[in-house]
C-alpha cells in the first residue's frame, strides 16, 4: 500500500507541481477509512472493518457504496482510488448537497482478482463543501471478496471555482480492435465554449496530446490504429481558460489475439443459444462482438441466450482459474 501511494505521489508531483495533498486514507496499516458512512450493501455475506482496508465476503451479485463529506477550496482536484476486485465496476460520484449525485468516472475489472487505481484528473467540485460516493458493483469470484485499498486527493489551492464545466459520456471503458470505431463520446458543456479539442494519452491523468487531425466537435468516435490502452478527454476553453473533462479509457486489443486457439466441441451455438461444456470448476466466459466490445461476461457460464444480440460473428474467450485463455469464433444465426 505504502509503495503504491509513494509511486503515485512522485509521478504526480512531476506533472503537476502546483498540486497539494489535501486528503489521504488507507495508505498505511494504521490509517483507517474514518469519516465514511457505514456502507450500504446488497448481497454482502460478511463485512470486516480493519485498519487498512474494508474487505467484503460476498455471494452472487453484490453492491457496496459509502459516502463522505469534504471541504476543499479548489476548482482543480485530482482523485486517486485503488481497489481490488474482479468482474466488477467501481465508480466515484459527486454531489453538492448529499442527495443528487453525478457520476464522475468508472473503472471496469475483468476476470482475475486484481488491484487497479482509478485516476480522476482536474475535477471541479463546483463548491468548497461537497460529497463523494464510492460505489462498487459486481459478481463474486475467487476470492469472494472486494477491497477498498486506499485513496487520496490532490488539489491546486490557487484556482478559484469556475462556473464552466465539461463532461463526456458514456463513461464506461470501451474495448475495441485496431482501426475499428468505438462508441461515440459526447461532450456536454455548461455553456457553449469558445473552442474545444479532444485529446488522448497513454498515461492516465497526464500527457494529453492532440490527435493528428484535430478533433474539435462536440462528439468524438474513438479509433486507434495500434493496440494499447488509451485515455480520452475533451478540453473546452472559455475566455482563454481551459477546462478538462472526465477521462474515458479505451482498450484496443489486437485482432490477431482473437480466434488463435481452438476450443473445439466445448463451445457450440444452437438456435441462438450458446452452450459451454468445460471440466474446470472455476472459469469465466467473455463474449465479444465484431468490434471487440464485450457483450457478455459471466463466471462458470453453461448456456447463454443470444437471441437479443444481432446476428453475425462473435468471439468467445474462456479464462480458467490458472489464467489460461482459449478463444473461438462463433456465428449467431
Amino acid at each position: 500500500m505504502k509503495k503504491l501511494f509513494t509511486l503515485l505521489a512522485v509521478a504526480f508531483a512531476i506533472t503537476s507541481n502546483a498540486q497539494t495533498l489535501v486528503y489521504s486514507t488507507g495508505q498505511t496499516y494504521g490509517d483507517d477509512w474514518t469519516g465514511w458512512t457505514t456502507p450500504v450493501t446488497s448481497n454482502v455475506s460478511t463485512q470486516m472493518f480493519s485498519a487498512n482496508t474494508w474487505t467484503f465476503g460476498v455471494s452472487s451479485s453484490y453492491s457496496i457504496e459509502t459516502t463522505r463529506a469534504f471541504s476543499i477550496n479548489s476548482s482543480d482536484i485530482d482523485i486517486y482510488w485503488a481497489a481490488s476486485t474482479q468482474n466488477a465496476v467501481i465508480e466515484i460520484l459527486h454531489s453538492t448537497n448529499g442527495t443528487t449525485w453525478t457520476s464522475v468516472q468508472t473503472l471496469s475489472y475483468g476476470a482475475g482478482f486484481q488491484q487497479q487505481t482509478m485516476v480522476v484528473p482536474t475535477y471541479n467540485p463546483q463548491q468548497e463543501n461537497f460529497y463523494l460516493k464510492l460505489k462498487m458493483t459486481g459478481t463474486a469470484g475467487s476470492p469472494p471478496s472486494a477491497i477498498f485499498n486506499n485513496m487520496y486527493i490532490n488539489a491546486d489551492l490557487g484556482l478559484p471555482f469556475s462556473s464552466n464545466t465539461v463532461s463526456i459520456a458514456p463513461t464506461a471503458t470501451q474495448n475495441i480492435q485496431p482501426g475499428a470505431n468505438g462508441t461515440t463520446l459526447t461532450a456536454t458543456e455548461s455553456s457553449t465554449a469558445d473552442s474545444r479539442e479532444w485529446k488522448w494519452t497513454t498515461t492516465s491523468g497526464s500527457g494529453y496530446q492532440s490527435f493528428t487531425t484535430a478533433q474539435t466537435g462536440t462528439t468524438y468516435t474513438p479509433n486507434f490504429a495500434s493496440a494499447g490502452t488509451y485515455y480520452v478527454i475533451c478540453e473546452s476553453t472559455w475566455s482563454g481558460t481551459p477546462e478538462e473533462s472526465n477521462e474515458v479509457q479505451i482498450v484496443v486489443s489486437a485482432s490477431a489475439n482473437i480466434g488463435e486457439l481452438s476450443i473445439g466441441k466445448e463451445v457450440i451455438v444452437l438456435d441462438h443459444t450458446l452452450f459451454v461444456w468445460l471440466q474446470d470448476a472455476n472459469y469465466t466466459v467473455d463474449i465479444y462482438d465484431i468490434n471487440g466490445r464485450i457483450v457478455v461476461s459471466q463466471p462458470n457460464l453453461k448456456n447463454c441466450d443470444m437471441s437479443a444480440l444481432n446476428s453475425g460473428i462473435y468471439f468467445v474467450k474462456l479464462y480458467n482459474a490458472d489464467g489460461a485463455v482459449q478463444s473461438v469464433k462463433i456465428v449467431n444465426p
